[in-house]
């Protein structure tokens, strides 16, 4: 109770405090977002690493983005014809969220290098966008995601469905190979041995031969009995 009585009143006091700084226009002034300034050994410091470390990182890891932005770019200034880009739902906005927050990253540490960076970057999203300004790199290429992109692929009619996932697995393969991605080796008619080595380390090791011995099997038995449990997500039953 006493707690409570002193959380009530130290909030009353710093209430208070605030009501009593908002009510002189001297104390506190809004100023414009760009004339905000970090002097402090906290934030100042943070803003420099993100600036000169995060955001080079973050432009290097969105590249991916920024070439299909190209291949957009080139695809309309071919008239709509030529290579198109592969489709992808996203990675071109991750490309837009990092740019978002360089933009104010360099309000507070400006950065010459990082600010033509993004000039560059913003040449090549205007190259990318139809004459009414409108940009999605796969309805302007006519490349839009596949339905299994989005959650799977679904319907009453088996040929119909059928049909739209033997051309999200074409999408799928067309992308590993511009990625220079090798394709997973086929399981269709694979026979198995039944056994593999696995190796677990030594305290899962010794936590599975406690439980067989709770359960009363073989190291073996248990192993399998937990594999099996867990291989029903994969349809195995």
């Amino acid at each position: 109770m006493e707690a409570m009585k002193g959380f009530i009143m130290t909030k009353a006091i710093l209430t208070s405090c605030l009501i009593a700084a908002f009510a002189s226009a001297d104390t506190i002034k809004m100023v414009p977002f760009e004339k905000v300034e970090m002097n402090d050994e906290l934030w100042k410091p943070g803003i420099r690493k993100l600036v000169e470390k995060t955001l080079l990182h973050a432009f290097k890891e969105t590249e991916v983005g920024l070439n299909r932005l190209k291949m957009c770019a080139e695809y309309l200034e071919a008239g709509r014809k030529g290579l198109k880009p592969p489709p992808h739902p996203f990675n071109t906005s991750d490309l837009y969220k990092v740019m978002e927050g360089g933009a104010m990253m360099i309000q507070a540490e400006p950065n010459p290098e990082i600010e033509a960076q993004m000039d560059r970057i913003i040449d090549i999203i205007v190259l990318a966008q139809q004459d009414d300004g409108y940009l999605y790199v796969s309805h302007i290429c006519g490349n839009p995601c596949s339905g299994l992109m989005f959650g799977g692929i679904h319907g009453d009619d088996e040929i119909k469905v059928y049909k739209e996932l033997s051309q999200a697995v074409e999408e799928w393969i067309e992308i590993y190979e511009q990625d220079g991605v090798p394709l997973p080796d086929a399981t269709a008619g694979k026979e198995y041995s039944g056994k593999f080595v696995l190796r677990v380390g030594k305290d899962l090791h010794k936590s599975l031969a406690i439980g067989a011995m709770r359960h009363g099997e073989s190291l073996n038995e248990h192993c399998v009995s937990l594999l099996r449990e867990e291989s029903v997500r994969y349809g195995e039953k």
